[in-house]
C-alpha cells in the first residue's frame, strides 16, 4: 500500500451542497451525488497525507467511517479497504483534480452498469478475484503440504478445482451486492455519456430531479439479503398489499416514473448536444424536435393516466436513442473535412429535417385520448345546448 494511504485520516473540507456550489461557481462539471446509492457527497482532506499531490479526494458520506474526533474536529477513515488501491487514484492536490477524477469515477461506474449482467459483474470484482487467486491460491498451496488433504485434492481433483473457483469468483456476492440493476437503463446512459467539460445546468436539474427515486429504487434493490438487512422484510413492519392489482399498479407506476425520467434524461443531452453544433440549420432542426418533446414532457409529467405515459414509450426507447446516436455521430464529423463527412453530414441534416413531423405525430398519438375525451365532451355539451335553444322557441 502506497505512504499516502498509511494514515488514512480524513477531515471533511466542503459539503454536498458547498462542493456543487462551487463546481457552478468555477463552470465545473460535477456528478451531484454517487450514482450508485444516490448518497450524499463531499470533499475530503487527508491530514496526514506525505505525498501534496495526494492531498483531496470526493467520495460518498457512506464511503466514510467516523475515526475518533480531535480537537473537536471529526476524523474519518476510508470505509471500503478492499478498495484501497482504486482510491489512490482517485486523490488530487486541489480541489479542481479531486472533482474530476471523481467524475471519471462516476462516467467509469455508469459505464460499468450498463454492461449486460455477467460482464458487469466481472468488470466490478476483477480486483477482488485477482486478490482471491493470490490469497487462496497460496492457502491451497500450504495446505497441499498435509499428505492426507493432497491425497484428498489430487482424487477429488474436479470438486477442488470448482471449490476454488467458487473461492475466488465471489459469486456469493450475486445474492448480497446490488449491481445497479434497479437502476434505469436511461438514467445510466445519461451518467455514461454526458459531456463533462464544463458545469452542465440541465444535466445537473435533472440528476436532481431524479435523486430522491434513484435512492428509493437503491434501497429497494434486488438482493434479499441487503433487503434484510435494510429492515425492508421485518416481520414486524409487514407491508400492506391489498390485492394483486394494487402490486401491479405499483408497478405500473414506477416503469411510468422511469419513462419521465428517461425522457428528462434524453431532452438535456439533446439540448446539451445542440449547443455544440455550429451550424445554424441543423440547431434549428433540433430545436423544433426538441419543443415537441418539452410538450411530450409536459403533457406526461403530471399525468396520472398511465396509459397516457405509457404511450410515450416509442419515443424514449427508439426516437430518441435514435436521434442521440445520430447527433453523436454529427459531433465526430465536425473537424472532419472531408468530401465523404461533408455528403454524411448532409445526409443527417436532411433525417433531422423529416424527424421533425415524426415527432409531432408521436405528440398527436400520445394526446390523441385525451383530445377524444374532450371532443366528445365538446360534442355532448353542444347537443344539450341545441335542445335547449330548441325547447326555448
Amino acid at each position: 500500500m502506497a505512504d499516502t494511504w498509511q494514515w488514512n485520516d480524513f477531515i471533511e473540507v466542503e459539503s454536498g451542497d458547498t462542493l456543487r456550489s462551487y463546481a457552478r461557481e468555477h463552470n465545473l462539471f460535477v456528478y451531484p451525488y454517487d450514482l450508485f446509492t444516490g448518497a450524499e457527497i463531499a470533499m475530503f482532506k487527508n491530514v496526514k497525507v506525505q505525498d501534496q499531490q495526494k492531498r483531496f479526494i470526493v467520495c460518498a458520506l457512506n464511503d466514510m467511517n467516523e475515526k475518533d474526533a480531535r480537537d473537536g474536529q471529526v476524523i474519518y477513515e476510508i470505509k471500503p479497504w478492499a478498495r484501497m488501491c482504486e482510491w489512490e487514484s482517485s486523490a488530487a492536490d486541489s480541489y479542481e483534480g479531486a472533482i474530476v477524477r471523481w467524475n471519471k469515477r462516476m462516467k467509469k461506474t455508469a459505464v460499468r452498469m450498463l454492461k449486460p449482467p455477467i460482464i458487469r459483474f466481472i468488470t466490478m470484482e476483477y480486483s477482488a478475484m485477482v486478490t482471491n487467486i493470490f490469497v487462496w491460491g497460496f492457502l491451497f498451496f500450504v495446505l497441499s503440504f498435509n499428505s492426507t488433504i493432497s491425497d484428498f485434492f489430487h482424487s477429488h481433483y474436479i470438486l477442488t478445482g470448482l471449490l476454488f473457483v467458487l473461492l475466488c469468483s465471489n459469486i456469493k456476492n450475486i445474492f448480497i451486492k446490488s449491481y445497479g440493476e434497479e437502476i434505469p437503463r436511461e438514467t445510466l446512459r445519461s451518467w455514461a455519456y454526458v459531456s463533462t467539460h464544463r458545469f452542465n445546468e440541465a444535466f445537473y436539474e435533472n440528476a436532481m430531479r431524479q435523486r430522491e427515486d434513484l435512492r428509493q429504487l437503491c434501497e429497494n434493490s434486488v438482493p434479499f439479503y441487503l433487503l434484510w438487512q435494510r429492515g425492508k422484510l421485518n416481520p414486524a413492519a409487514p407491508l400492506t398489499i391489498e390485492s394483486a392489482d394494487d402490486g401491479n399498479d405499483t408497478g405500473i407506476k414506477i416503469y411510468c416514473q422511469e419513462i419521465r425520467n428517461s425522457l428528462n434524461g434524453q431532452i438535456s443531452e439533446i439540448s446539451d448536444l445542440r449547443t455544440r453544433i455550429p451550424d445554424g440549420a441543423v440547431k434549428r432542426h433540433i430545436e423544433g424536435i426538441l419543443k415537441t418533446l418539452q410538450e411530450i414532457q409536459q403533457a406526461i409529467s403530471f399525468s396520472g393516466n398511465s396509459a397516457k405515459v405509457l404511450s410515450a414509450r416509442r419515443i424514449v426507447s427508439y426516437w430518441n436513442d435514435e436521434l442521440l446516436s445520430l447527433l453523436k455521430s454529427y459531433m465526430d464529423l465536425l473537424n472532419n473535412s472531408s468530401a465523404e463527412a461533408a455528403g454524411t453530414k448532409d445526409k443527417i441534416e436532411a433525417v433531422l429535417q423529416d424527424l421533425s413531423p415524426v415527432y409531432k405525430k408521436e405528440l398527436g398519438r400520445i394526446t390523441k385520448a385525451e383530445t377524444m375525451e374532450i371532443d366528445a365532451a365538446i360534442d355532448i355539451m353542444r347537443k344539450e345546448i341545441d335542445q335547449v335553444m330548441e325547447k326555448g322557441r
